[in-house]
Order: structure tokens, then sequence, then C-alpha cells
């Protein structure tokens, strides 16, 4: 019973309107546009993360730096309030070129000055940010495609419900006109 109910659109029916005929199209067409949109979102947006994660890793090396001045003896009022129990202090190091550059890092507190510490320079041998991992950036480019496929489903869903509500809109003014047409013909309305 359940399977027919769901199927009614593609059945031939003589009561069937030609908005119910063009709805079923549409909903063929949204479901064939949630699958393989769906999936072609999920597997693009996936690739192009891993991708973008895999060249961060690359283009990102660790090097020595040498702390320039003394590490303070505990964090800031807002990092100690989150947790993080490093410090902000200046190091210098050196690039490929043998270039000498200095910059702010986080360290752990209460390190001398002259300490040497590992930093992530970029290919330009400026201070970046460590880069994810290999499981992180598989993680991080999956939930990017879930994201890009969810948005997908929902932009997909959000036109097919609005074409419905149009759909059903013309339907009742259509309503409206065959009843002023035929309702006077049935005799007397009650008042």
């Amino acid at each position: 019973m359940r399977r027919t109910r769901l199927l009614w659109r593609w059945r031939s029916n003589s009561l069937k309107r030609p908005s119910d005929i063009l709805e079923a199209r549409i909903i063929l067409v949204a479901i064939l546009l949630l699958l393989a949109g769906g999936l072609t979102a999920a597997i693009m947006t996936g690739q192009t993360a891993g991708n973008n994660l895999h060249e961060q890793r690359q283009g990102r090396t660790p090097t020595t730096a040498v702390l320039v001045n003394d590490a303070s003896d505990r964090p800031s009022g807002a990092a100690y309030r989150t947790g993080d129990t490093k410090v902000s202090v200046t190091v210098r190091w050196q690039d490929r070129n043998g270039t000498t550059h200095t910059g702010t890092t986080r360290v752990e507190p209460d390190r001398p000055a002259g300490t040497k510490t590992t930093v992530w320079v970029d290919e330009h041998g400026r201070l970046t940010t460590r880069p994810p991992g290999p499981v992180i950036s598989a993680i991080e480019a999956a939930l990017a495609g879930t994201v890009a496929a969810i948005g997908w489903c929902g932009l997909v869903l959000s036109a097919l419900y609005g074409i419905h509500l149009r759909l059903e809109h013309h339907r009742a003014q259509q309503w409206e006109r065959e009843w002023a047409e035929v309702g006077p013909r049935w005799g007397r309305r009650p008042t």
C-alpha cells in the first residue's frame, strides 16, 4: 500500500493533472541531481581539500631556532584560561639559503635565552604553523567533502520545495477558477 502511494505520480490516471506529471518529472530529476551531484561534490571537494593539505605538508619544514630572550615563567591570562601553557617569545633561525630571520613563536615557559626549539617555516623561510599530519588531513578532507555534499543536497531540496510550493499555488488557483465555474451549477450556496 505504501509503495503504491509513493509511485502514484508515475501511474496512468485520468484524474492526474499536467502539473502532477511535471512535478513527477522534476522529482525524478531532483533525485538524479541529489545522487550524482552530491557524490560529485563530495569527491571533488574532498580531493581538493586533501591536495591542499598535502601541499601544506610538503611546503612546510621544521627547522631549529634559538630563543633570543628568556621565556616568561607563566602564560598570559587569556592563554591560561584556554589551557594553553605556552608563552610567546622571539626566536632567530636561518633559512635554506643561510639568511637569518627573527620572529615570534610559542614555547614552554621558563626557557632561558639561547635555548634551541623547533619551528616550522614555509618555502620562503617565514614562520608558519605545523601542518596537519596525514590522518588529520584525511579526516579534514572527508569532512569537507561531507559538508559539500550536504550543502549540495540542501540546495537541491530547497529548490525542489520551492517548485512544489509554486505548483501547489498554481493548483489552488486552478481549483478556485474551476469551482467558481462549476459551483453555481450545483445550486444555492449556504450563507
